[in-house]
């Protein structure tokens, strides 16, 4: 995050559906990550798997973007902040962070097969171009899979993806 750089105010809620993105987000190390599909697609459960290995709930099932200074602040819905859908089990109400920067987006999709070298994407969020991957959330290294983008992210300004982590799993 850029010295001084803040997450923008939280915009309250106008009532009716809540605003922002369909998504989820995760902070790992500090650092956002933000999984998007349908409805079904293993956002939550994929989240869940994140927390699971020391992850912080940013917001799920809607998320609002903003940018400041060239940084992309991801924060929940303030009706829905701490909440995650546990599908079979219900909601569970967890403590969560008010905002991450992003560092990752993720494209989740069951019928995408893994690319053994895939090519850099990214995708713009609030003005700012961030880098992109696509990834069956049902895979058994999902997650550790993220982890490692994010390792990549904190320790060079180049694209998480395709990822180069030497030293890796130092904090």
């Amino acid at each position: 995050m850029p010295p001084g750089a803040e997450p923008p105010p939280a915009a309250p809620d106008r009532g009716g559906a809540p605003a922002g993105l369909h998504a989820t987000a995760v902070a790992c190390h500090g650092k956002g990550v933000l999984l998007t599909g349908p409805a079904g697609s293993g956002k939550s459960s994929l989240a869940l798997r994140l927390i699971a290995g020391g992850g912080r709930l940013v917001a799920d099932d809607r998320v609002r973007v903003a940018a400041v200074d060239g940084v992309v602040f991801a924060r929940p819905v303030q009706s829905l902040a701490g909440w995650i859908e546990v599908r079979g089990a219900g909601l569970a109400r967890l403590a969560h962070d008010r905002a991450a920067p992003l560092v990752l987006v993720v494209r989740l999709d069951a019928a995408a097969p893994p690319e053994r070298l895939p090519a850099p994407a990214e995708t713009v969020l609030a003005g700012v171009a961030l880098p992109l991957l696509t990834l069956d959330p049902w895979r058994p290294d999902a997650a550790a899979l993220l982890w490692l983008a994010v390792a990549a992210a904190r320790f060079t300004t180049e694209p998480a993806w395709p990822l180069l982590v030497e030293g890796w799993p130092s904090r």
